[in-house]
């Protein structure tokens, strides 16, 4: 069975075959309009991990998932973020798909790790009313690996809430706990966390301070919260195309 392949499609101008990418600033400005909660440093270095800024790539795996644009999206995550027209090769609209599900995993992350931190685990999520930065590297790994479910008694269980239920907020030390065959994801979650090789230090004044804004509509995450009550990792594994 042969590996991922990788198609750069025709769109916006561009040549089949031939990448379209764009400049870290228009990921920021992008972000920004998308979402007042997720900082877009966490965008811009996924950005950089899942695509290289890339608009037009299509990424296909040997089980036939497909996962297009800029973050690598599936069609079936448009749905589940309530934006079922999103088009996944456009910046706006990848940033608002993203942008509502990582929402969703913010507040499932948030509410693991008080709990957790309650246990006498780990750190508090939230230091007077900001999000701490141990937060945004398991918001970002929550798209590739998906939530789990936090009541897993094996810490390195499907998704990322069971290692942080286990061992608390504590990155990257409760994750190497967790999942300590799982070391490539490790520069992804740090990709997050610091916007990547590709962050400059101008963005900063287009970007609002992280963790300031008014809470998401509900709407737009409760479809994710409730797609993993319902299906736990079952669920996640339909949506990855691991199972048929």
């Amino acid at each position: 069975m042969g590996g991922r392949t990788v198609r750069y499609v025709g769109i916006n101008g561009a040549t089949e075959g031939q990448p379209l990418r764009v400049d870290p600033q228009f990921v920021v400005e992008a972000w920004v309009r998308a979402t007042p909660r997720i900082p877009a440093f966490v965008a811009v270095g996924m950005a950089e991990r899942e695509s290289n800024f890339t608009l037009n790539e299509l990424d296909t795996e040997p089980s036939g998932f497909q996962s297009a644009g800029i973050f690598q999206l599936s069609w079936k995550e448009r749905v589940r973020a309530a934006r079922p027209e999103a088009d996944l090769y456009n910046l706006d609209d990848s940033c608002a798909v993203l942008a509502t599900l990582l929402e969703g995993y913010l507040d499932q992350i948030i509410e693991t790790a008080n709990d957790a931190y309650a246990r006498g685990l780990g750190k508090p999520p939230i230091v007077n009313g900001a999000i701490t930065d141990d937060v945004w590297p398991y918001v970002a790994l929550t798209h590739n690996l998906g939530p789990g479910d936090p009541s897993n008694p094996n810490p390195g269980g499907a998704g990322t809430l069971p290692g942080i239920a286990h061992f608390g907020l504590d990155w990257p030390a409760s994750f190497q706990n967790a999942h300590p065959s799982m070391g490539p994801q490790l520069a992804y979650g740090n990709a997050a966390l610091s916007g990547g090789s590709q962050w400059r230090d101008e963005f900063a004044s287009i970007v609002s301070p992280p963790g300031t804004a008014p809470a998401a509509n509900a709407f737009r995450w409760r479809m994710v919260a409730l797609a993993a009550a319902i299906g736990g990792a079952t669920w996640w594994a339909l949506e990855k195309g691991w199972l048929v």
